[in-house]
């Protein structure tokens, strides 16, 4: 079976190898199969989470419980996490304190293998033409029902660092849709929607929302991987985001 130890700061992990993984070698894995099960291990839904929040607060230093409650992650996962990007030369790990050394360099890594289509995305037809006035509707609603959401893509960027003229509304909502479509009067529709409700891959998606006004956008991170690979003039916006908010 697989085995989990855990004594101070010393932590081991015991996994069972079949018989058939001796046989066909398993521990001469190709150096291309090994990054591909890196970037698994360190960009997984749960995993993400200790990546985002090293990110959003690059220049902490971090005790792995604390690094492991801050990102709601377990004390293992955390550590397999830490001890990867220790091993690609990402953070720094001394007398038990860890320290992001490449925040940037890690954030393209990130950005170069993710898509918002990993999500769980639907498009509707909305009567409101006016992209601000639907944010505005959607914030009030959510103010009134007590409804966790935040907006991204270029509706997000709009609140914290504007730079590309928009027309489409995409935000990440906790629980159904239902309540949502009905009350903002949407209509679900196959192409020419305008409104793009998103039930996110994982919940970490909502880590340090930012309040902008009376309006909730996501993380500066989330910003960024939102926006890197979205073809309508994300990449514009993503790198202006980066360089008015992010420090690395």
């Amino acid at each position: 079976g697989n085995v989990f130890l855990k004594f101070n700061s010393i932590l081991i992990d015991v996994q069972q190898v079949g018989v058939k993984d001796r046989a066909m070698g398993i521990d001469r894995v190709s150096v291309k199969k090994m990054e591909k099960r890196t970037l698994r291990r360190l960009f997984s839904p749960v995993s993400s989470r200790v990546i985002r929040v090293m990110l959003e607060n690059s220049k902490e230093v971090w005790t792995l419980r604390a690094l492991s409650t801050e990102a709601e992650a377990s004390l293992k996962q955390t550590y397999l996490v830490t001890n990867t990007l220790d091993e690609e030369g990402f953070v720094d790990k001394k007398r038990g304190a860890i320290t992001l050394t490449r925040p940037g360099e890690l954030l393209d890594l990130w950005a170069s293998s993710y898509n918002i289509t990993i999500n769980e995305i639907q498009t509707f037809y909305s009567f409101e033409k006016n992209p601000t006035s639907l944010m505005k509707k959607a914030s009030a609603l959510a103010r009134e029902k007590g409804l966790k959401y935040a907006f991204t893509l270029h509706a997000g960027a709009s609140l914290v660092a504007p730079f590309v003229r928009f027309t489409d509304v995409h935000f990440y909502l906790a629980g159904s849709r239902g309540f949502w479509v009905k009350e903002l009067d949407l209509r679900p529709v196959e192409y020419g929607g305008t409104v793009h409700l998103i039930i996110p891959y994982d919940k970490g998606v909502f880590y340090n929302r930012q309040i902008v006004g009376d309006m909730v956008t996501v993380s500066n991170t989330q910003l960024y991987l939102d926006l890197h690979n979205y073809p309508a003039r994300g990449k514009e916006q993503a790198d202006f985001l980066r360089a008015q908010k992010l420090s690395f």
